[in-house]
């Protein structure tokens, strides 16, 4: 009778709590690497599709410092040379919708990337775009650059030739003037830049007459402006109107008729 062999094998020594763990790392680290990598490609493009979209919305003229370094990002991503032309029609690596008017400005309104490779030479001109247009972008970045341009305009304020002799009583109109509700009232349906502070100019002039005269027609002026209902031909002419009534006497009658 032949004698099992199995009875002359070797007991295998009892593994240590130590052996197990390191066992059980190796086994983890062999099913991570059969894991599909993500698509870098895939998560570089819908970050700036969402980067866009937030700008669209901020800059509705479109943008030249956005056009400059787009136009020849999405040339690199379609394999055209630089002196190539782009078009309404899908490119593979991106989308451009048949509604953009062939301006490199209006172009990032217009276009949806599908990939973006990181080895491509696009983004450096992405990159270059970020730095220039980054503030534009996401809605912290965005509300420093406002708070930032608020600041930057009033200070210069004072030596631009439209301002010459129309600033006074400054620190006590700094607060309200430079509040954004005050510059949303101003460029109102406007993208002129000079337009847009002529008609801030205006309404400064007119608080400024509104805290010389009363201070309770300035703070219902303040209400007003803060409140948003209304556009600056409007406030303008009703603190003409609440001026007019203080000084006739009228003081029953302020305010009443604008409520």
């Amino acid at each position: 009778m032949k004698k099992n062999q199995n009875y002359f094998q070797p007991r295998q020594p009892k593994k240590s709590p130590k052996q197990i763990q390191a066992e059980q790392r190796k086994l983890y680290s062999k099913s991570l690497k059969k894991k599909p990598k993500s698509d870098d490609a895939k998560e570089l493009a819908d970050k700036w599709n969402g980067y866009f979209d937030f700008a669209e919305d901020k800059l509705p003229a479109g943008s030249n410092d956005i056009g400059k370094n787009l136009y020849p990002a999405l040339l690199k991503l379609a394999g055209l040379p630089k002196d190539g032309r782009l078009e309404s029609k899908d490119y593979g690596n991106f989308v451009i919708d048949n509604q953009w008017d062939g301006s490199d400005a209006t172009l990032f309104q217009h276009v949806t990337f599908k990939k973006i490779p990181k080895d491509n030479q696009a983004v450096k001109f992405l990159d270059r775009i970020y730095q220039d247009k980054g503030d534009h972008f996401t809605q912290s970045g965005y509300d420093k650059f406002v708070d930032e341009w608020h600041k930057k305009s009033y200070q210069t304020l004072q030596d631009n030739p439209l301002t010459q002799g129309r600033m006074q009583n400054y620190e006590i109109l700094e607060e309200i003037m430079n509040s954004s509700p005050a510059w949303q009232i101003a460029k109102s349906n406007l993208r002129d830049s000079d337009q847009v502070l002529d008609r801030w100019l205006t309404l400064y002039e007119s608080m400024n007459e509104a805290i010389q005269a009363d201070q309770g027609i300035f703070d219902w002026a303040v209400q007003q402006i803060t409140n948003r209902k209304h556009n600056i031909n409007w406030i303008i002419n009703a603190i003409d109107d609440e001026i007019k009534l203080m000084l006739a006497g009228k003081y029953s009658q302020r305010r009443k008729v604008h409520y």
